[in-house]
């Protein structure tokens, strides 16, 4: 029997944070669907137990598998090339694939770690099924899609693998591989469901849109499961592991006006009282006041919309092709539905003036917004993003470690103002956003009608704060990066 270790990475963003690795989850059932008994998979999410490397290694060792597989976005780099190794140090003969975002985009880079033996490329449940397969039969890399390797001190990337058209066809993710309960005690993407018992769930993969800052790991088609096939989820999860609130992880879940009415309808018509959630973000000028009461009416206690910005000469710029004053009034809306409402605001776009990011933060204060984030723009490797501005980001940002691709404190800054006041204007809006009395008492009251709700609000401003304060440090780290470039 084969056995297949998959590692999923610590980060170090702000907080303790950890949702279940769908993206491993799904690879693990879909393996399993098709070499039933010939494998053993075990999974460790090293987001819950902290492992340093050697810790790693002892886990390893204990379960002494033949392949690990190691899931990555980019600010988890440093924790991935450590699986690796640990791997390696117990025996050099286990075959390491690393995947996910990170690997991804910087395959060039990623795969010239002698610990990490191939790379994953976009979508992995067919391409990790080709390389287990290869494995087992000795084939080595011959004829396996979207996966990049070495050969003779060349990186080879083979040709891109055809995304999967029919996600119906997935098995369920692999619920039994993970400790379910470990997830309740943590916090998770929405921040007000960590606590008890919920599940993440995608109901689709990709977006149709084309942003400037997006990675687009499951391509530019949106591809959605059926509305039969994600009731058939919800209720294996109810009746299975007595699941009670679920995160929907979408990147836009109601990109398919029908289908996404489709679905609460289902939820509706179960009588299950689930509590609904959608960190990712619903696209605001796609909602009408019609889903929202059925959002309301299906459970959603908390929903997001991506902003991103006040300015139209920036929303143009990225592509975002967003009616911002349509979303505004659907913020308005669900807010007024009781349903606690954020958005995710972007600074520092490329020529990004001082009045354009007071604009974007205005906006969000006078909105009927209850949570905010206010992120750095990151210029992610092969996105457009990137592409269009790679003279000024070798130039400025040539050594910035990976650890510092962080949305909440990392170093980048694109925008036309100096460093040092890009720091303080989004210090300044994290401050102005939550110290407006009005907000306060409205996310008070929306906290404390939910069950468990004051651990909730105890979390989330704990979070808010440190996102402001810890930026405090941010001078003397600034100026440590600048002395390293």
């Amino acid at each position: 029997m084969l056995k297949i270790l998959f590692v999923k990475p610590q980060n170090k963003i702000i907080l303790k944070l950890a949702t279940p690795p769908l993206g491993i989850m799904y690879i693990s059932s879909y393996l399993r669907q098709y070499l039933k008994e010939d494998i053993r998979i075990k999974i460790i999410d090293n987001r819950l137990y902290g492992y340093n490397e050697e810790q790693l290694c002892q886990r390893i060792k204990e379960y002494n598998p033949s392949i690990v597989g190691i899931s990555s976005i980019t600010v988890e780099d440093g924790d991935m090339h450590a699986a690796a190794r640990a791997a390696k140090r117990f025996n050099r003969k286990i075959v390491v694939i690393a995947g996910g975002h990170h690997p991804t985009q910087y395959y060039d880079e990623v795969i010239m770690d002698r610990n990490i033996d191939a790379l994953v490329l976009g979508e992995g449940e067919l391409t990790f099924l080709e390389l287990v397969q290869n494995y087992m039969s000795g084939k080595g890399y011959d004829g396996v899609k979207g996966i990049a390797f070495r050969m003779d001190d060349q990186v080879v990337r083979a040709p891109e693998r055809e995304l999967m058209p029919d996600l119906d066809l997935i098995p369920f993710p692999a619920w039994d591989l993970i400790d379910m309960k470990a997830y309740f005690r943590v916090l998770s993407m929405s921040g007000i469901l960590g606590y008890r018992k919920y599940m993440s769930i995608l109901t689709s993969r990709g977006c149709s849109y084309e942003c400037i800052y997006c990675h687009g790991l499951f391509g530019k088609n949106f591809r959605a499961r059926s509305v039969e096939d994600v009731g058939r989820e919800i209720d294996a999860l109810v009746s299975r592991y007595g699941i009670y609130k679920l995160e929907i992880l979408d990147d836009i879940f109601n990109l398919d006006y029908k289908r996404a009415q489709g679905i609460l309808d289902f939820i509706i018509s179960r009588s299950y009282k689930l509590k609904l959630s959608f960190p990712n973000g619903l696209r605001g000028d796609l909602l009408d006041y019609n889903i929202l009461l059925k959002l309301k009416k299906a459970g959603t206690i908390a929903c997001g919309v991506a902003m991103e910005s006040a300015s139209s000469r920036i929303h143009n710029m990225i592509k975002k092709e967003l009616d911002i004053n349509k979303t505004e009034e659907m913020v308005r809306m669900s807010s007024r539905l009781g349903m606690l409402t954020g958005s995710a605001f972007m600074l520092g776009f490329p020529g990004e003036t001082r009045e354009e990011m007071l604009s974007t933060i205005n906006m969000a204060v006078k909105s009927e917004l209850d949570l905010a984030y206010f992120f750095i723009v990151i210029p992610f490797k092969g996105t457009p993003l990137f592409e269009e501005n790679k003279m000024m980001i070798a130039e400025k940002y040539k050594n910035v470690p990976f650890s510092d691709y962080n949305y909440f404190r990392g170093v980048f800054n694109l925008s036309s103002v100096s460093d040092k006041e890009f720091i303080k204007i989004q210090q300044m809006a994290y401050l102005r956003f939550y110290l407006y009395p009005r907000r306060i008492l409205r996310i008070l009251s929306k906290y404390l009608s939910f069950e468990r709700g004051i651990c909730s609000l105890v979390s989330n401003f704990l979070m808010m704060f440190i996102f402001i304060f810890l930026r405090r440090l941010d001078k003397a780290h600034l100026k440590a990066k600048k002395d390293a470039l």
